[in-house]
């Protein structure tokens, strides 16, 4: 059986992985190209028996670009949808306009909203070339969504916040009446995990919802339990957060006809 490596890409360091065992870390600098980063992280690689071993590059919250999709009327194929999701992604995310992107579902259910991620074109193949200079078969990517929602049981619950806490920011995808509503992302260091979470609950209607994190770093996820009794008091960012919240929304997307 051939042998899968795993490659961490995080804004601030690049991790090489065989399993749970970190084989390498190193620091990324801003204006070093990560092309560059990988070479090296890469040749330290012990050699395997293994034919053609293979790698799989598990992405930071940061560059993958998650956005709820919903399944218009018109749409009769996946592939229709995804079309549909690559021209709404530019107009959730106007850093991505003019960009040659790619485009896959974390989750897709026919005739319902799917939540759908996006990457650079341009990333995606520099992950390919660092793979294949490295003699390694690229083996796709792992998202953080698309980690914390193979780590749950299968239906996902009706109502339910799922979220990945990143080192910068964090994402929250929130579902209800068994189909995904929005996603959140925020970056407020002034609050905790808990009054993130409270917050999305009262933006998203969603009190008393189970909440599912994903601790980006280490890739970890943990329910976080009921957190009703978490105040705001003396939090004078809240409301600011509230519209800071309400504008990054992937809600309210354009019709197709």
């Amino acid at each position: 059986m051939a042998k899968i490596w795993q490659c961490d890409i995080f804004p601030d360091r690049v991790r090489l992985r065989d399993g749970q065992q970190v084989i390498n870390e190193m620091p990324r600098q801003a204006e070093e190209a990560l092309e560059d980063v990988l070479a090296h992280l890469l040749s330290v690689r012990r050699q395997t028996l293994s034919w053609l071993p293979g790698i799989e590059f598990w992405l930071d919250n940061s560059l993958a670009h998650t956005l709820t999709v919903p399944w218009q009327q018109g749409i009769a194929t996946p592939e229709e949808l995804r079309c549909y999701a690559l021209s709404l992604a530019q107009n959730v995310f106007p850093q991505l306009s003019g960009r040659p992107l790619v485009v896959d579902f974390e989750q897709l259910n026919f005739g319902q909203t799917s939540l759908v991620v996006v990457l650079e074109e341009a990333f995606w193949q520099t992950l390919i070339a660092a793979a294949h200079q490295q003699k390694l078969r690229f083996k796709g990517v792992v998202t953080p969504f698309q980690h914390l929602l193979r780590s749950q049981h299968q239906p996902l619950q009706a109502c339910g916040i799922y979220a990945v806490a990143g080192v910068d920011a964090s994402s929250f995808a929130c579902r209800a009446e068994g189909q995904w509503q929005h996603v959140h992302r925020m970056a407020l260091p002034d609050l905790s995990l808990q009054q993130q979470f409270a917050l999305i609950k009262r933006l998203s209607g969603l009190k008393g919802a189970p909440c599912y994190c994903l601790d980006n770093l280490s890739w970890q996820v943990s329910e976080l339990k009921d957190e009703a009794a978490v105040s705001f008091a003396g939090q004078p960012a809240s409301a600011q957060a509230a519209d800071a919240i309400a504008a990054q929304s992937t809600t309210a997307p354009p019709p197709l006809f």
